[in-house]
This record gives structure tokens, C-alpha cells and sequence, in this order.
């Protein structure tokens, strides 16, 4: 019996690291009204609504994992055999930070594929940030639209305590030089038990003005392809790109869905990679729509907030 879990405080526990991490009441919330998600891309799922038995769960299947969901599910009752190990899971924790999104970047830039865009690099030392140019900084661990810090120029006092408290509390700090961006897009995959990669299909969405999740486009992944300017060999250039790389260094140490966020600069190029999320994505979640409706043409999937209804995911 597999139990399906929409955790969305996985990013932030991810960041905070403990297993006694306690989400936000409004994450609380999001979490409850939100757990019949999983439906959208597994049949007939067995959620937390559905009042299961704990000891009788045999698999979990969550959004993301962490050391707070699995404790958690542990005093639950949930088997410990029902869920990988806790190694495996501070595994999970690691490579989610984003210095491994800036050690694929810098990779896929020295790969000689042309039209690629993106400058990335890991600071741990205050004296490693930049002083000049557009540029955003990013908490290893954060969540949608948080942990970032878009600074132009010189750096105020607040700023600087922001990126003092990061380095400190978090170990360093991804410093990306910013664009003129045209789309946001990912490319979706799935790793297995044998260490395979799989191409899952494209992710087109908005963020909103502070980097959070707005919505996904729901259409066949050519007039995606269209929209972003990718014909057949380019978007095969950068499946073996990031093949190569999840083959090396994501496939042995973790398995499941995955996203690689990336963009498209008003000049066409490409930075083939902006993030790595080692969990379920709503990019994964818009494709499974699609492959339940085959949309013909466009629609939109949307997670949002209502002050009357609450939590809402609709399309």
C-alpha cells in the first residue's frame, strides 16, 4: 500500500535540517487542503485523507524527502522499511543545495555547446561576493520566491547582514549574474533504481515578481518547443547534457522525479540550468495532466490562494 504525500514545506525543512522542523501555519494549511494533489498523477492515490493505517503503508511516495517528513511518518507508524534511510535522505539534503546547480552550469559551459548562457559561481567567504552588477544571490536551501536576494550595484548594510547570516548559518551563498530573461522553463526527469535517466518532457511557467511559482502552461510539448524557439536538435543537445550530468552525479544517490529550471534570454540563449530540484515538481504535475487530457491546445495549471476558499490547484 503506497501512501502519497504533498509536502510543500520540503524546501524549508530541507533548509532548516532538523527533524523536528515545524512548518508555518500557513504551510500547515497548504499541506491540508492540498493533500488530495497527488491524484493529478497517480490514479486512485492513497492520501492523508484517507485516514490510511499507518503500520499497513508498505511504500511512501511524498513530494520531496527530508528528515522532518520521515521522522514525522516514523512516529506516525509508519514502518521504517516503507521509507529509504535517513543516510539516504541527508543524501537528498546535500545535493539539493544549490551549489550543485552551480557545479552543473559550469559543466554545461565548458561543454563548447554554443548558444548557452549563464555565469553561476559558490561563495563562502563575504569577500567572494561581487560588488558591482545585476546579480541575484541564493540561500543553498530555500523555498519558492525566498532565499533570493536581488542586489544592482554596491550592497547596502541590510544586504550585507543578509549574505553575513547565510554564510553563516548555510555554508556559502550561489551568486548568478542576471539577464535580460524571455521565458522560464524546465526540463522535466526521472531517475530509477538502476541509476537510468529519463527525459520526461518540458515544464513551461511564470514566476510572479518575487520568484514564486505562478502557473504552467498545459500544452503539447511541440507548441512548447515553438514557444521556446527549440527545434529537435537543440532540445536533444541539452537532454545529453543533462543526462550526463544526472547520470554522474544525481542517478547513484537519488531516486525519482527531478527538475532543472532554467530560462531563455532575450537574445535566444539558453542557460541550461538556473536550479536542480531533487523532488517532484509542478512541472512533473502539469505533464501528467497533459498525459491524462492530451490537450490539443492551450490551458493553464495554476496552485494559488483564495481568501474565501483557501488553497486552490485548478486548471
Amino acid at each position: 500500500m503506497t501512501l502519497h504525500i504533498f509536502n510543500p514545506e520540503h524546501d524549508m525543512a530541507l533548509a532548516s535540517g532538523e527533524r523536528n522542523y515545524t512548518p508555518t501555519l500557513i504551510v500547515q494549511r497548504m499541506a491540508r487542503e492540498l493533500a488530495w494533489l497527488p491524484t493529478l498523477w497517480a490514479a486512485n492515490a492513497l492520501t492523508v485523507n484517507d485516514n490510511p493505517v499507518w503500520r499497513d503503508i508498505t511504500a511512501v511516495d511524498p513530494w520531496g524527502w527530508d528528515a522532518a517528513l520521515r521522522h514525522r511518518l516514523l512516529a506516525l507508524g509508519v514502518p521504517a522499511a516503507s521509507m529509504p534511510t535517513e543516510a539516504y535522505v541527508d543524501g537528498v539534503r546535500r545535493l539539493s543545495s544549490r551549489r550543485t546547480a552551480v557545479t552543473a552550469l559550469e559543466q554545461f559551459m565548458r561543454s563548447g555547446v554554443e548558444e548557452l548562457c549563464g555565469e553561476s559561481r559558490w561563495a563562502t567567504d563575504e569577500s567572494d561576493l561581487p560588488q558591482t552588477g545585476a546579480r541575484v544571490l541564493k540561500a543553498p536551501w530555500s523555498s519558492s520566491g525566498r532565499g533570493l536576494l536581488f542586489v544592482d550595484g554596491a550592497m547596502t548594510e541590510a544586504q550585507r547582514r543578509w549574505c553575513h547570516n547565510i554564510i553563516a548559518h548555510q555554508g556559502g551563498i550561489a551568486v548568478e549574474r542576471l539577464c535580460d530573461k524571455a521565458h522560464d522553463w524546465a526540463m522535466e526527469y526521472e531517475t530509477d533504481s538502476t541509476g537510468s535517466v529519463r527525459f520526461v518532457g518540458l515544464s513551461l511557467f511564470t514566476n510572479n515578481g518575487n520568484g514564486a511559482y505562478a502557473g504552467n502552461v498545459l500544452a503539447p510539448q511541440a507548441d512548447k518547443m515553438r514557444a521556446l524557439g527549440l527545434d529537435n536538435s537543440r532540445l536533444h543537445t541539452l537532454i545529453d547534457l543533462h543526462t550526463a550530468f544526472l547520470a554522474t552525479h544525481i542517478a547513484p544517490y537519488y531516486i525519482g522525479p527531478l527538475g532543472i529550471d532554467m530560462l531563455t534570454c532575450a537574445d535566444g540563449r539558453i542557460n541550461p540550468c538556473v536550479e536542480i530540484n531533487l523532488r517532484r515538481t509542478m512541472g512533473h504535475v502539469a505533464l501528467a495532466i497533459e498525459r491524462r487530457h492530451g490537450y490539443a491546445d492551450h490551458h493553464r495549471f495554476e496552485v494559488g490562494f483564495d481568501k474565501q476558499s483557501g488553497f486552490y490547484a485548478r486548471y
